[in-house]
C-alpha cells in the first residue's frame, strides 16, 4: 500500500497537538498566570500567545485529509473507476463519516452525553445527561467539516472527471484554485445572507432556549431543526464550510500534484505553493496584529479575550454578541483564516520538501512511528479524548488540589505525559487486532455493505468482522513509502541535499519567527555534509544553522530568566 510518510506524520501531529492543547486549555491555571504576568518569566507570555494560535490549527487536520482524499480519488480514476462511481463512493463515505461525527459529538465522544461523565467523576451520583445527545448532534467541528468536504469534493471531482479532465492536472488545479478564491470572496456574503434569512444565526436561541445551530431533536420544531442543521453547515461557530471549503480545495491542489505518476510535482509548483503559504501567514498575522493593537489601547482584557477566540473560526465577525463584536471588522475573519491556514500549509509543504523531495520516505517513517500512530486511527483518537479529563481528575489530587482543579505547568506536563502514555499503550495493544472495534472499523464495515462499488476479492473473502480491519501491517509498518525524488548516487552527486538545506536555512532567516527551526535543521545539515562532502551550499546552511541555534538558545534562556518588570515594560 502506497503512503506518503510526511502526510501520515502531519496527521499524527494534528492529533497530538489536539490532545496537548486541550489538556492545557481546559486545566492550566491561566488566571493565576495572567495575574502574575509582570513578575513571571517571559516564556509564560509567549506561551499565552502561541498556544491559542496553535489551537486554531484544526484546519491542519482538514488540509492533510483533503490531500490524502484527492490522492486516493486520482488513483481510483487512474485504475479505471468511472467518475460516476467515484462520486457515489465519496458521497456514501462522507455521509458515513458525518453520521459517526454526530454520534461522537452528541453521545460517545468526550463532550457526548455518555463519555462526558469523565469530566464529572467528582460529582455523585454520576448522571448521564441524555439531553446532550439531542442537541450536540448539531455541532459542526473539524470531523463534520471533513465529512462534508469528502462529499462536496467527490461531487466536484466526479463532475470534473466526466470529460477525462483528471488527465489534465493543470486544468484541475486551476479549477480548484478558482473555487478556493470563490469561497473566500463569498464567505462574508454567505454569512450575512444566512443571518438575513434566519435572524440571529448562529448566536441566537430557539423558542425552547437551545442554540439555533444545535436545536433539540425532541423539543424544537421541525422547521427549527431543519434550518438550524442546514445553515449550521455553512455558518456554524467553529469550522463552517465557508470559508473552510477553501482549505479542502487548497489541499486538493496539492493532492493532484502528488498523484501524478510521472512527475509528482511540476517545475516550480512547490516554490509557488510555499510562497503562497508564507504570504497567507504573514498577511494574516499582520492583519491580526493591526486589529488587536487598537483594542489593547482601549481595553487589554477585551483584546486578550478576542485573541483567545482565534480557534473559534466563525467568531471573528462583527455579529459576535456582546461587546467584542464591536471591535471586529467585516473582513477580520480573513486575517484569522489566512494566519492559521497559511501556517498549516507551510508546515505540510515543508515536511513534503524535507522528506519526499529528499528520498527519505522510508527512513522518516521508521523514525516517526510514535507520532504517526496517533494519526493512523485519527477519528478514534479524536473520539477517545475522554481520557485526558480522566487524568485531570487524578493528577490535581496528587498536589492536594480539587479534582479537575486548575494546575500549574508542572501539573499540566504530568497530565499530558500520562495521557499520551495511556493513548500509546492502548494503540499498541489495539493494533494487534487491526483496531477492530474502532470507529474506523465500524465505518469500514458499514461501508463494505452499503457503498455500491465493486469490492476486491481479497476483501470479499474475509469474515464479516474482518471487513473493517485497518491494514496495520500494509499501511503503518511495511507500507510502500512513496518518494517524489529518489535518494540515489546521482541525487547526491548533484548535491541536491546541500541545496535543500541551504534553501531551508535561508528561508528561516527571511521570516525571523522560523529561526528556531534551524536547531533541528543543523543536524540535517551536518549529516548532508558527511554524505555529499563539504561545498558552498551546505557551508552556507551550516553557518546559518549555527547562528540560528545560538540565537535560539540565547533567546530561550532570556525567556526563562527575564520578566516584564525587570525590563521596565509591565504588560498591565
Amino acid at each position: 500500500m502506497k503512503r506518503f510518510s510526511s502526510i501520515d506524520f502531519m496527521r499524527g501531529v494534528a492529533i497530538l497537538l489536539m490532545l496537548i492543547l486541550h489538556s492545557i486549555s481546559d486545566y492550566l491555571d491561566v488566571n493565576g498566570l495572567v495575574g502574575q504576568l509582570n513578575t513571571i518569566p517571559f516564556i509564560n507570555v509567549i506561551a499565552l500567545v502561541v498556544l491559542p494560535f496553535l489551537g486554531g490549527l484544526a484546519g491542519l487536520f482538514l488540509l492533510v485529509s483533503a490531500i490524502s482524499n484527492m490522492v486516493s480519488m486520482q488513483k481510483q480514476l487512474m485504475n479505471g473507476r468511472s467518475p460516476g462511481m467515484l462520486a457515489l463512493r465519496q458521497v456514501f463515505t462522507g455521509f458515513i463519516i458525518y453520521i459517526f461525527a454526530c454520534l461522537s459529538e452528541s453521545t460517545i465522544g468526550y463532550h457526548g452525553s455518555i463519555m462526558s461523565i469523565t469530566r464529572h467523576l467528582n460529582v455523585t451520583p454520576i448522571i448521564i445527561d441524555w439531553s446532550t445527545t439531542f442537541t450536540r448532534w448539531g455541532t459542526f467541528e473539524t470531523i463534520h467539516t471533513i465529512a462534508w468536504c469528502v462529499i462536496i469534493n467527490g461531487l466536484i471531482h466526479g463532475l470534473i472527471s466526466v470529460k477525462e479532465l483528471w488527465k489534465k492536472p493543470k486544468i484541475q488545479m486551476a479549477i480548484y484554485a478558482f473555487l478556493a478564491v470563490g469561497v473566500l470572496a463569498s464567505t462574508r456574503f454567505v454569512w450575512e445572507g444566512i443571518s438575513n434569512v434566519y435572524p440571529g444565526f448562529p448566536w441566537g436561541t430557539t423558542p425552547q432556549g437551545n442554540d439555533v445551530f444545535q436545536p433539540h431533536l425532541l423539543y424544537d420544531s421541525f422547521r427549527d431543526i431543519v434550518r438550524g442543521w442546514f445553515f449550521g453547515l455553512w455558518a456554524a461557530p467553529m469550522e463552517p464550510l465557508f470559508p473552510y471549503l477553501a482549505v479542502t480545495f487548497i489541499g486538493s491542489i496539492v493532492g493532484i500534484a502528488l498523484a501524478q505518476p510521472d512527475k509528482a510535482i511540476f517545475k516550480g509548483f512547490m516554490k509557488i505553493m510555499l510562497l503562497i503559504a508564507v504570504g497567507m501567514f504573514l498577511v494574516g498575522a499582520v492583519g491580526i496584529i493591526l486589529m488587536l493593537v487598537p483594542i489593547i489601547g482601549v481595553n487589554f482584557d477585551h483584546a486578550a479575550e478576542l485573541y483567545q477566540y482565534i480557534s473559534y473560526h466563525r467568531h471573528w465577525y462583527p455579529d459576535l454578541p456582546e461587546v467584542l463584536g464591536g471591535y471586529i471588522g467585516n473582513w477580520d475573519w480573513l486575517w484569522q483564516f489566512c494566519a492559521v491556514t497559511g501556517w498549516a500549509l507551510m508546515a505540510t509543504l515543508s515536511m513534503l520538501y524535507a522528506v519526499e523531495f529528499r528520498g527519505k520516505g522510508k527512513k522518516f517513517a521508521e523514525k516517526t512511528k510514535f507520532v504517526r500512530r496517533f494519526g493512523f486511527a485519527a477519528f478514534t483518537n479524536y473520539n477517545m479524548q475522554y481520557f485526558y479529563p480522566l487524568v485531570a481528575f487524578l493528577v490535581p489530587q496528587i498536589y492536594g488540589l480539587p479534582a479537575y482543579g486548575p494546575v500549574g505547568w508542572g501539573g499540566i506536563f504530568l497530565q499530558i505525559g500520562i495521557t499520551l502514555l495511556l493513548y500509546w499503550s492502548i494503540m499498541r495493544l489495539w493494533e494487534k487486532v487491526n483496531y477492530r472495534g474502532s470507529l474506523e472499523w465500524f465505518m469500514g464495515t458499514i461501508g463494505y455493505y452499503i457503498v455500491p462499488v465493486k469490492k476486491p476479492e481479497s476483501l470479499r473473502a474475509r469474515k464479516w468482522y474482518q471487513k473493517g480491519d485497518l491494514a496495520v501491517e500494509e499501511a503503518f509498518y511495511n507500507a510502500e513509502w512513496v518518494n517524489i525524488i529518489e535518494e540515489t548516487e546521482e541525487y547526491h552527486r548533484l548535491k541536491r541535499d546541500s541545496r535543500i538545506t541551504m534553501i531551508f536555512a535561508i528561508a528561516a532567516f527571511c521570516v525571523p519567527l522560523f529561526v528556531p527551526f534551524t536547531v533541528g535543521w543543523l543536524f540535517v545539515t551536518i549529516k548532508t555534509r558527511k554524505i555529499e562532502g563539504k561545498n558552498r551550499q551546505n557551508k552556507i546552511a551550516l553557518i546559518l544553522c549555527i547562528i540560528g541555534t545560538v540565537l535560539t538558545g540565547l533567546f530561550t534562556i532570556a525567556l526563562f530568566v527575564l520578566n516584564p518588570t525587570m525590563l521596565g515594560i509591565p504588560i498591565f
